[in-house]
């Protein structure tokens, strides 16, 4: 009998893993190695890797078979995707010429096939009891896509706001779901992360002022006010300390 545990659905997405590395030069032998080519290859395979969890814990034969195995990845999709929304939004940090256009063209159809499935099946990782978390996941999936998408397929100079603003996206997403679906850990989580965001993008700022004695001041007290912050939302959670 298969295993069924957490433990056995890490040595599969391992296995899984090392199999999609291994392929990659195979790959490019059978379909030739020109750079259109090596873009769609790996465009492949790295939609694979976000994607491929969340389809596969979407899956009703392998929720009702392997369940532990449907939750692991779940979580290990949604982990990915987030992490890799959270860079891919700093494409708007670099500029991006047409050159660069032409070859992000190559790649999108294959993401953009991925993104759909994603989008199409996200419901199967929800309940029959409880859905309200679906609505923010759906725009998890598709702002920060469509935000990173326009950020490759149009030409542009660094737009460094616009990058800071998709992170911060991403992330109150990440919050809007947790908060729907009553994980106040990933509440939390994203809001810890946003602090931290506003710190540095405070630094990113007035990072000129911060090698004088005002700036240092003024950077204390922001770092101050974020904690305070961040001190008073949990405890004004329920079972929070008084």
């Amino acid at each position: 009998m298969l295993a069924t545990g957490s433990l056995a659905a890490l040595v599969l997405i391992g296995a899984l893993a090392s199999t999609g590395m291994a392929v990659y030069d195979p790959l490019l032998d059978f379909f030739g190695h020109d750079r259109q080519t090596k873009i769609l290859v790996l465009t492949g395979l790295g939609s694979a890797a976000v994607f491929g969890p969340l389809l596969a814990a979407s899956l009703p034969v392998l929720q009702r078979q392997r369940p532990a195995f449907a939750a692991l990845y779940a979580r290990l999709g949604w982990g990915l995707y987030v992490v890799a929304a959270s860079i891919g939004v700093h494409v708007w940090y670099g500029s991006i010429d047409s050159n660069d256009v032409q070859n992000a063209w190559v790649g999108a159809r294959v993401v953009g096939v991925g993104l759909a499935l994603a989008l199409w099946r996200v419901q199967g990782l929800s309940t029959r009891v409880d859905t309200r978390w679906l609505l923010p996941a759906r725009l998890l999936l598709s702002l920060p896509a469509g935000l990173i998408g326009l950020g490759c397929l149009l030409p542009h100079a660094p737009l460094e706001l616009l990058g800071a603003l998709g992170f911060v996206t991403v992330w109150a997403l990440v919050a809007w779901c947790g908060y729907r679906a009553h994980a106040m850990h990933l509440v939390n989580l994203a809001t810890a992360v946003l602090a931290v965001r506003v710190f540095v993008a405070y630094i990113e700022i007035f990072g000129s002022l911060l090698a004088t004695g005002v700036g240092l001041i003024a950077s204390g007290f922001v770092l101050l006010a974020l904690t305070w912050f961040w001190v008073r939302k949990i405890r004004l959670q329920p079972g929070g300390a008084a």
